[in-house]
């Protein structure tokens, strides 16, 4: 499975559950848990456990209208920090199962209008965890390096929506959790040129969201990821992916949410190094390339994340 986290990218995906409406309207990467490297990646090689322990840093300050960024206001920000915790075992040939646990610090800063003095709100538990089996429909060999796997899964509510702040409830952009059981949806492949160091890579997923307890329910969220990785050595290789993601309105009590859903398209370079066989490290950066939102948000201006990925086979 080693060589596969060489050639596949942007193991650091920020999931877009949208926010209920603040000053700015919704903030993107709100609750839950992100998806991250099983998007990605194909199935784990049998009897192999595979662990990934990662980083991942959200930095929001852009608000746009629709497709028009119009401010870039230092008196309002967020900041995501996230620890993931990732395990993929390999059942069969074409079988694996992968789980995802989470731990995240959310921060929001504000000028109060009054006093014109800084306010912080910070939230910081565990969110949500995905778990997603996956099927390898095609597998690599010799002489074919092409690699086409489906998977499906759910999102299990773990993290807290309860967070308050002075006996008021905060919102769902500052929740830890979704509150919510959802679906997911996936299909990864990838394709090889032996011998030229090219590997071409693309996946395609879907978020299938639930009402919560408090009669919120997220968009809808698709995802899709097009890229190239390009091995320079055995140990280093760059790669570089597009990435777009779609997220329906957000609907409370059934009726539609305001400044909430749209389109994002980001431009990821990232590198991957192995400095030992059973071991990669990986960096990526998220770059905001295109924006088309429903009403005024505020969003994403970059998203950096690391990431260590272990391997061990039981035979």
């Amino acid at each position: 499975m080693i060589h596969l986290i060489n050639r596949l990218p942007t193991l650091g995906i920020c999931l877009v559950l949208t926010s209920q409406w603040i000053a700015y309207g919704q903030a993107c990467c709100s609750s839950g848990t992100p998806l991250l490297s099983f998007a990605e990646l194909g199935t784990t090689r049998p009897s192999t456990i595979q662990f990934n322990i990662g980083y991942e840093y959200n930095y929001l300050n852009s608000v746009f209208n629709g497709s028009a960024e119009y401010l870039n206001d230092a008196r309002r920000q967020r900041r995501v920090h996230s620890l993931l915790f990732e395990t993929s075992y390999g059942i069969s040939s074409r079988l694996s199962i992968t789980t995802l646990l989470s731990f995240t610090q959310r921060e929001r800063q504000s000028v109060l209008l009054e006093t014109g003095t800084p306010e912080i709100v910070q939230t910081r538990g565990v969110s949500d965890a995905i778990l997603l089996v996956k099927y390898a429909l095609l597998t690599s060999t010799i002489v074919s390096q092409q690699e086409l796997s489906i998977g499906s899964g759910i999102t299990m509510p773990f993290g807290s929506i309860g967070a308050e702040l002075n006996g008021i409830k905060l919102p769902s952009d500052m929740q830890l959790g979704s509150g919510a059981w959802d679906g997911i949806l996936l299909l990864v492949g990838s394709s090889g040129f032996h011998p030229f160091p090219l590997t071409l890579f693309g996946s395609l997923s879907d978020r299938l969201t639930t009402k919560n307890a408090d009669g919120y329910r997220f968009g809808n969220e698709f995802l899709a990821i097009l890229g190239a990785s390009y091995s320079f050595a055995s140990w280093i290789d760059l790669t570089l992916s597009s990435r777009f993601r779609h997220t329906g309105v957000d609907r409370f009590q059934d009726q539609e949410v305001p400044n909430t859903g749209g389109d994002w398209l980001y431009l990821v370079p990232g590198i991957n190094v192995t400095p030992w066989r059973s071991v990669t490290l990986r960096a990526h950066l998220d770059l905001p390339v295109y924006r088309n939102l429903e009403g005024s948000q505020l969003t994403t201006t970059y998203v950096t994340g690391l990431n260590l990925f272990y391997s061990i086979n039981l035979e």
